[in-house]
């Protein structure tokens, strides 16, 4: 089962909480709450896994977006960031700590504050394919 909500550093002092919105056979949605249905900031996970015998790779979707109202136009503006984790499944060669390593080094890539270590747990939850 999903979490029931996720809190990601958006900087070294700040966090933003996403309640659980809803769930799905393959993934789950969840959204900042006081928020307008116009204008959703939201996390969305899809899993496409695939048979335990086959030879592809099992993937993994993280989507976080966020949507803004401009005051003066009125009109909608989006921003997002999409993840895609291809998880072998041969793990004999690439190891869940190797696809983990992928994860961190991807993290910290695209990370500007230090305070990251509690969102570090999920990468366990991303490569076997399970909820966050």
């Amino acid at each position: 089962m999903a979490s029931a909500s996720l809190v990601l550093s958006k900087n070294n002092t700040q966090t933003v909480t996403f309640g659980l919105a809803s769930q799905f056979v393959n993934g789950a949605e969840w959204k900042v709450a006081d928020r307008d249905l116009s204008t959703p900031y939201k996390i969305t996970l899809e899993r496409n896994l695939t048979q335990g015998n086959s030879v592809s790779n099992d993937r993994v979707s993280v989507r976080i977006s966020r949507v803004e109202r401009n005051a003066t136009t009125g009109k909608p503006a989006t921003a997002s960031v999409s993840v895609l984790v291809s998880i072998p499944k041969d793990t004999s060669v690439l190891t869940q700590a190797a696809q983990k390593e992928l994860l961190a080094m991807t993290s910290s890539l695209l990370n500007d504050c230090a305070n990251v270590g509690a969102t570090n747990a999920k990468t366990s939850a991303i490569v076997s394919g399970s909820d966050l």
